[in-house]
């Protein structure tokens, strides 16, 4: 059965984040996009991370997975088989959104044809006007023979994530002008090269235990990166803002935060708002739907708005309902509601508890090491 018993404990420990996510995607592609061998250190094999590695290799790139430590890999990639195939391909892309918006934008050089599928709920929910999709024409452009400039409409979210990809394809010898996020300027015929990277921890899913400290717990983060491009590093000014008054939270671009931002806006002494984000409606789940409910399932007051969530402080001595809750098959509500439960009076029952293995295949057990007793 795919649900998970929490007996509520505050969590304790040591804790050694898994690499950032985003990072690994961008890395993988461009060193799949390169002629010779490059080798990426520090990744996880989650789901979305293979299905990028599947995508690339469907393309043409040697990817051989060299293990580490039980839990960490380091790939070596060779691009010189890139686009060398006229076949038809049929590049599966999972529930990987990352995958296909950024992999996407590279069909075109290929020689056969290519189709792209995923899940269900993922074909469902591709838009067209994501960072994403931003990032992915900037991996593209320096394979055409002209030059390239990519125009922002309208204000860019997420842009911290183009930022990463930027930086990533500077790794790779390839040079991209910004003009302040309005346009984004790449000269056509240049040349990846092989490189070395190592990816760095991931302030995405480090967001989940720094709330949890937040509501008392103690985990110590060994490998919390000091200075990271990583947009969602603003958890910490975001937790910096303190536990009193009212806050709106204007989360356009950092909208991974949301829910587990819901969970410590639920422990506030006063009232938050988390405005632009709209769009948390078509992720993995309706995020603003699943965390309003799961939350309010444990007596929380959490009211869905017309771009966000409004939550009222329960305060810190708030106790959470036990109970069951859905994880809505959603990584990050899962996430979110297992830190919320470290706070119950009962027992919390999480169901879809291994929609994590999408982002963070190893969570429960970093988790259940932090506690003193067994599930």
């Amino acid at each position: 059965m795919n649900k998970k018993t929490i007996q509520p404990h505050k969590l304790q420990g040591k804790l050694v984040l898994p690499p950032s996510k985003s990072l690994a995607h961008r890395a993988i592609i461009c060193a799949g996009l390169a002629r010779g061998e490059s080798k990426i250190g520090n990744i996880e094999i989650s789901d979305d991370i293979g299905a990028t590695i599947d995508v690339m290799r469907g393309f043409g790139a040697d990817i051989a997975i060299n293990t580490a430590s039980a839990d960490v890999v380091t790939l070596q990639i060779n691009g010189d088989g890139i686009f060398s195939g006229n076949s038809p391909l049929t590049l599966d892309c999972r529930e990987s959104g990352t995958t296909l918006r950024l992999t996407s934008h590279l069909a075109p050089f290929y020689k056969g044809e290519t189709e792209f599928i995923g899940s269900p709920r993922l074909m469902s929910r591709v838009d067209k006007s994501s960072s994403q999709h931003v990032s992915g024409k900037l991996l593209a452009a320096p394979l055409s023979h002209g030059d390239s400039t990519i125009n922002i409409d309208a204000p860019l979210q997420s842009r911290g994530y183009v930022d990463l990809t930027v930086d990533m394809m500077e790794h790779a010898g390839i040079h991209v002008t910004n003009d302040n996020y309005d346009s984004f300027a790449v000269h056509g015929g240049q040349k990846y090269r092989p490189f070395e990277y190592t990816c760095e921890a991931d302030f995405s899913q480090a967001a989940f235990f720094l709330v949890a400290n937040a509501l008392g717990s103690e985990v110590e983060i060994t490998n919390l990166p000091s200075n990271s491009l990583q947009g969602d590093r603003v958890i910490l000014e975001i937790l910096g803002m303190g536990t009193h008054g009212n806050i709106e939270i204007e989360a356009g671009q950092f909208p991974d935060l949301v829910p587990i931002l819901a969970v410590w806006s639920t422990f506030r002494d006063g009232n938050t708002s988390i405005t632009n984000v709209a769009r948390l409606r078509n992720k993995e789940s309706n995020r603003l739907d699943a965390i309003t409910r799961g939350l309010n399932a444990l007596g929380a007051e959490v009211r869905e708005t017309e771009d966000g969530l409004f939550i009222s402080g329960r305060g810190a001595d708030f106790c959470p309902n036990g109970g069951e809750v859905s994880g809505f098959n959603d990584h990050r509500i899962v996430m979110s509601l297992a830190i919320a439960a470290t706070r119950a009076e009962n027992p919390v029952i999480i169901s879809d508890y291994l929609a994590v293995k999408k982002s963070y295949p190893n969570f429960w057990r970093d988790y259940e090491r932090c506690c003193s007793h067994a599930f």
